[in-house]
């Protein structure tokens, strides 16, 4: 059986609650790397407190240059999480596993779907224009342990011995005012060079991975059908359908629909709707306290 593993810096938020409790209505071995947060988890949930996993960090941290306009902090962490899973998945001889961002709402049983890629070192999601400047992302992601190994390696080598190219890609986005710059996303499109790395992204039998439920493009750059929904405050996001548990959305260029494997930013939006739903809430009962003092 494949895990399905959770890896977050700081305590959970109220969309991290939402996506690991999401995850068992398909799937049976789930683990959160983290820290408590001030709700406990379901007692189902694998917890490992994120600080017996952090090891070797201090190697990346002697390394680590900023180079991006995002929060330093947040940049080194999210390259950081893939030091934290090797050390899991090592202490507890994982040769294999899928990883999840704690906003994933996973669609389907890893276990169903895993033979996909069972031949790649790794798989991660990837668009048909992925460059240095539209990367890679792992925020769904199977990896192996030697895969992890690895790429830890990679990244201290590539901090160590190859700077140079990130500072110029640095220096491009920073000149050009382009958001961003490198990131784990960067060293994963490097990473991926001349590597057997399976793609999420692509269209299988199966279906496929969405790595941004706010672009219309998974594969390629306009593929599905949008909506704004009222309850997420009119912004544009995929059409996704729910039929027997499984989740759709209509494919222009294939004239049909495609099953929905898993995608980031569905717990986040619940997590808005749960907030606009207690809003409304508040405001009807201050709404009748009012009308009931008047009486």
């Amino acid at each position: 059986m494949i895990p399905i593993v959770y890896v977050r810096f700081g305590k959970p938020q109220s969309h991290t609650y939402l996506s690991t409790k999401h995850a068992f209505e398909q799937n049976d071995i789930v683990h959160y790397i983290g820290e408590k947060g001030d709700l406990p988890f379901t007692s189902k949930l694998g917890f490992h407190e994120i600080s017996k996993y952090e090891n070797d960090i201090h190697k990346l941290k002697q390394l680590y240059i900023p180079l991006s306009s995002n929060s330093p902090i947040f940049e080194f962490y999210c390259i950081a999480r893939w030091f934290v899973l090797k050390n899991f998945a090592r202490k507890h001889n994982i040769d294999r596993l899928y990883y999840c961002d704690d906003d994933v709402y996973n669609f389907c049983n890893i276990n169903d779907i895993s033979d996909i890629y069972s031949d790649y070192f790794a798989s991660f999601c990837i668009t048909s224009v992925s460059d240095e400047m539209n990367s890679i992302s792992a925020c769904c992601s199977f990896w192996t342990l030697t895969a992890l190994e690895d790429f830890c390696e990679f990244v201290l080598d590539e901090y160590a011995n190859n700077i140079d190219k990130y500072i110029k890609r640095w220096h491009y986005c920073f000149n050009n005012n382009i958001r961003g710059g490198v990131s784990d996303m960067t060293l994963l499109y490097h990473f991926c060079v001349n590597r057997n790395i399976g793609n999420l992204n692509e269209l299988t039998t199966h279906g496929c991975f969405d790595s941004n439920p706010l672009s219309k493009g998974i594969w390629l750059l306009d593929e599905y059908r949008m909506e704004k929904p009222k309850d997420l405050g009119n912004r544009e996001i995929k059409a996704i359908r729910f039929r027997e548990n499984k989740a759709f959305a209509y494919n222009y260029i294939r004239d049909q629909e495609i099953r929905i494997l898993a995608a980031p930013e569905y717990a986040k939006f619940d997590a808005l709707r749960n907030k606009n739903k207690d809003k409304l809430k508040r405001k009807i009962l201050s709404a009748f306290k009012f009308s009931f003092r008047n009486i």
